[in-house]
C-alpha cells in the first residue's frame, strides 16, 4: 500500500485533536536513530495486533488524564491503516509495555523517547527497505 506519510498524519491529528501525533515514513531529525535499523533498548518487540491495540488505546483518549477522543471503532481503522502502509516484514517496537494494555490498565508503562512531551507512547517499525513512525505526544 503506498501510503501519503504526511496526510494521513494531518488526517490523525485533526481526528485526535488533542496533543500531537507524528507519522512518518521516512523518519529525519530526531527520529534519525531509526537509520541504524536497531531497535532501542528500551523498547519492547510488539506483534501486529499489540501494536494495533496500542495505536487503537492511543487514539481514543489522552495520556494524561484519559479522557475520551475517538471512538473506538475510527481509533482501530486509523491504527488499521497505518499498520496496512507498513511492509509485511517488519518488526514493530513500542516504548509501552505491551503487557500493561493486556492486563487492562491504562498505557503507564512507557519510557520517555521524546524530550518535547510529558507523555509520549507510540509504535515504530524497522524494515531494511523501511523505517515508519506513529507517535502520540500529550501534555498534562
Amino acid at each position: 500500500m503506498t501510503m501519503d506519510w504526511a496526510a494521513f498524519e494531518e488526517e490523525v491529528n485533526a481526528q485526535r485533536d488533542c496533543g500531537e501525533v507524528i507519522v512518518l515514513g521516512a523518519p529525519e531529525g530526531e527520529w534519525n536513530w531509526l537509520s541504524s535499523g536497531q531497535p532501542r533498548e528500551d523498547t519492547f518487540p510488539l506483534s501486529r495486533e499489540e501494536a494495533g491495540r496500542i495505536l487503537t488505546h492511543l487514539l481514543t483518549q489522552d495520556l494524561a488524564y484519559d479522557v475520551p477522543l475517538l471512538p473506538a471503532a475510527k481509533a482501530a481503522e486509523l491504527a488499521q491503516t497505518y499498520l496496512d502502509a507498513i511492509h509485511s516484514g517488519a518488526h514493530l517496537y513500542s516504548n509501552n509495555d505491551p503487557a500493561e494494555l493486556a492486563s487492562g490498565r491504562p498505557l503507564r508503562g512507557w519510557t520517555p523517547i521524546i524530550e518535547a512531551a510529558t507523555f509520549d507512547i507510540g509504535v515504530y517499525s524497522l524494515h531494511a527497505d523501511q523505517r515508519t513512525v506513529f507517535w502520540v505526544l500529550d501534555e498534562d
